[in-house]
């Protein structure tokens, strides 16, 4: 049997510990593990900025959609529409969604003087006949066609201007329910904003969204 004091003075201190291990062996592993981490992590963002670029190159093609005057559509039908929109956006093949890369569609308000304000929806070329019958089930006398790009090719040599605007807070921020869409419509003042353009002006607005994962909101 020991005395507790005959215990203390057996007992070595860290520091003792620590005078006989091979402290190189550990750092040479933690920098070889750091080296392979970075090296790991500089692939996958090559690899997730190949599959971008080759999503991107996809043909698309731009929709053009004539809404009805009046519509009695309810919020809940127009929140499933976005949901089949959703789910069609998150059909990519597996090696996609191991590198998080979904597809993304654009929803755009162009407006001139000349052929007035117009409502496109710009798709993969591979999703057009889905996205055209699920437009048409949504909404019955929904007129959808083929359109061409309303930027003009001699861009560069035309004057023009370019000006962006920052939100204040978070961009998701105010949600809100919007439940009487029959009294309210929210378009109309961006709508009403983009009329009474001059000669040659044309003014767009667009909203390009893609799937995102829960867990990263």
């Amino acid at each position: 049997m020991f005395t507790l004091n005959e215990l203390l003075i057996q007992l070595k201190s860290p520091a003792q510990y620590l005078s006989h291990v091979d402290l190189s062996f550990w750092l040479s592993s933690l920098e070889l593990l750091g080296v392979f981490a970075g090296i790991l992590l500089l692939a996958y963002l090559i690899v997730r900025f190949l599959l971008i670029r080759k999503l991107m190159s996809r043909p698309q093609v731009i929709l053009e959609v004539n809404p009805l005057r009046i519509t009695e559509q309810s919020p809940f039908t127009t929140e499933q529409l976005f949901n089949m929109i959703h789910g069609l956006a998150q059909q990519v093949p597996r090696i996609y969604r191991i590198f998080n890369v979904s597809k993304n569609y654009s929803f755009e308000i162009v407006s001139t003087k000349e052929d007035g304000i117009k409502y496109l929806v710009r798709v993969d070329k591979r999703d057009v006949e889905l996205v055209e019958k699920s437009l048409l089930s949504y909404l019955p006398g929904l007129v959808v066609k083929k359109s061409s790009d309303y930027i003009p090719d001699n861009l560069e040599s035309i004057p023009h201007r370019i000006s962006e605007f920052k939100l204040s807070n978070h961009f998701v921020l105010p949600l809100k329910k919007q439940e009487s869409l029959d009294k309210h419509d929210p378009i109309a003042y961006m709508t009403g904003a983009m009329t009474k353009l001059a000669e040659h002006e044309l003014i767009a607005f667009q909203l390009v969204v893609s799937p995102t994962d829960k867990r990263r909101v």
